[in-house]
């Protein structure tokens, strides 16, 4: 017998599919997600999928909020998508997303990253971008990005001089799409969607190994930054690297550089 969330699957496709009507070129987004939760076992990467599938949910259904029946239909996927995501979390409870991770250890300049989030949130689940003040964290601006979402794509809004370098490319005010290589833009999806959709705080850890057959750890940090204090709306992100690894000429994090997907590790903080 299926479990309860994948019955909730089927339902959603119902509903995408009787919302959708003239806008096929938003389905050419969400189809894609659906299937890949619909085929996938609960192992790594499906609570990440399934909330990269709820933010493309989203963004259909705003698009049809002038249609009549817009408010019926988005109303029930997201209902839809809560039980969804209960029942992964039912079947997958772990915080840290891969087989026998430990918690990732974060270094000095992430930890002081975090740190700083923390104290900018008062009372509230998350802070805005207005209280960040880079002013405060000058030691840290080389390692710190920030991140957008405009029309269902993720954009660096900002980036740190460090982290440019790395990846050996100007990245201010490019697509994720426009910079990463497939076989690591999935991954970078998949963390900035559970960041966007969700609130959430997350560690990643990926084990890369460069052309030349180099491997090396980078851990990445992504806080969610809200203006309304409910809609993740940016992204504090900060990357640390060993200092030992690359250089100007050979950049850590280049194009050819590639994700050792079985040792990759995510954490909710």
């Amino acid at each position: 017998m299926q479990p309860e969330w994948r019955a909730a699957l089927d339902r959603l496709a119902t509903l995408i599919e009787e919302a959708s009507g003239r806008h096929a070129h938003t389905m050419d987004t969400v189809l894609p997600s659906l299937e890949l939760i619909r085929a996938s076992t609960v192992e790594t990467h499906v609570i990440a999928d399934a909330a990269l599938l709820a933010i493309r949910c989203r963004e259909l259904f705003d698009a049809l909020r002038e249609e009549r029946d817009a408010a019926r239909h988005r109303s029930a996927a997201l209902a839809v998508l809560n039980a969804i995501g209960a029942g992964l979390a039912a079947e997958h409870p772990s915080r840290t997303e891969a087989a026998g991770a430990a918690a990732i250890k974060l270094g000095d300049n992430l930890k002081a990253l975090l740190a700083y989030w923390r104290s900018k949130c008062g009372a509230r689940a998350m802070p805005a971008r207005r209280d960040i003040d880079p002013a405060e964290i000058p030691r840290l601006l080389p390692w710190v990005m920030l991140l957008d979402a405009q029309l269902g794509r993720v954009r660096y809004r900002l980036v740190g001089a460090r982290i440019e370098n790395a990846y050996g490319i100007a990245m201010t005010g490019k697509s994720i799409e426009e910079i990463l290589p497939q076989g690591r833009l999935s991954f970078a999806q998949r963390t900035t969607s559970l960041t966007f959709a969700d609130g959430c705080r997350l560690a990643s850890y990926c084990p890369m190994i460069t052309a030349r057959g180099i491997e090396f750890g980078a851990t990445r940090l992504m806080l969610p930054l809200s203006d309304d204090g409910a809609h993740v709306d940016m992204i504090l992100g900060g990357l640390d690297l060993p200092e030992d690894v690359g250089s100007d000429k050979d950049p850590p994090l280049g194009i050819e550089t590639s994700l050792q997907r079985d040792r990759f590790a995510m954490e909710i903080l």
